[in-house]
């Protein structure tokens, strides 16, 4: 295959897969994540520590639970008391 040919199908595979979104890629299989890590909480001593309740550290919040989200376009539109 001369250099030429070879330089036209790079180019036509790479702008073929500019052109697929993201999620119908798939040699893409993530993006904007956080690299894995262990969770870590502190704690105050050895003992606490040992007893490995993070529910007792003042360290930790668990963000589990119901939330509520008021959507605005602008910051000042939000209510005072949300």
């Amino acid at each position: 295959m001369t250099t030429q040919k070879t330089l036209l199908l790079l180019l036509l595979v790479t702008s073929t897969a500019m052109a697929q979104k993201d999620w119908e890629n798939p040699a893409i299989f993530e993006r904007n994540q956080e690299a894995a890590h262990t969770p870590v909480v502190p704690f105050r001593s050895v003992n606490a520590a040992l007893e490995n309740d993070r529910n007792s550290s003042q360290n930790f919040s668990s963000l589990n639970g119901k939330w509520q989200f008021y959507w605005v376009a602008v910051p000042g539109e939000a209510p005072e008391a949300f």
